[in-house]
């Protein structure tokens, strides 16, 4: 659906709401968004999550207990893709050698996170995100200046923190 968006539009911006990279392989998800994102012309937003459903991720071997972790190295080996001609990365989760990975994105990838809002969450979204996806409208009074301060702690232009409800 999205290659299809990116091929038959020009101007519209658009992204996945919700990729669970935990149960997709790293290298191979890499260089299909990377695909996309070229098609696309740099309007493509990558929606990642951490996922809900235990029977779910038990039926792609991701013990629910490690699902953040899992999904931020795999999130992280594929910006390293991305952004390097010979890329490594050696996490618990993902590990991998010297490699040479294409097609790389012409335009980055905005990695934008969705979930509930938390200090967790926005651990992950300063971290290594370009934005939320907050689920749910309850409460963004009050988180949207938390994520701006620790997003603004962190180190973050302010200006580049995107925020796109679901």
């Amino acid at each position: 659906v999205c290659a299809a968006i990116a091929v038959r539009t020009t101007t519209l911006r658009f992204g996945t709401g919700i990729l669970l990279p935990a149960q997709r392989e790293p290298i191979v998800t890499a260089k299909a968004v990377a695909t996309l994102q070229n098609l696309a012309g740099g309007r493509f937003s990558l929606g990642v999550g951490f996922g809900w459903n235990v029977d779910e991720m038990a039926d792609h071997g991701v013990d629910y207990g490690t699902r953040r972790a899992k999904a931020r190295e795999h999130v992280l080996a594929m910006q390293t893709l991305w952004t390097r001609d010979e890329a490594e990365f050696h996490g618990h989760h993902v590990d991998f050698g010297p490699c040479w990975s294409w097609p790389k994105p012409e335009v980055p990838v905005p990695v934008i996170i969705g979930g509930g809002a938390g200090p967790k969450m926005f651990d992950h979204v300063c971290e290594y995100a370009d934005g939320w996806i907050p689920i749910g409208g309850a409460g963004l009074t009050t988180a949207l200046p938390e994520l701006r301060s620790r997003w603004a702690d962190a180190g973050r232009d302010p200006d580049r923190l995107e925020v796109i409800p679901f």
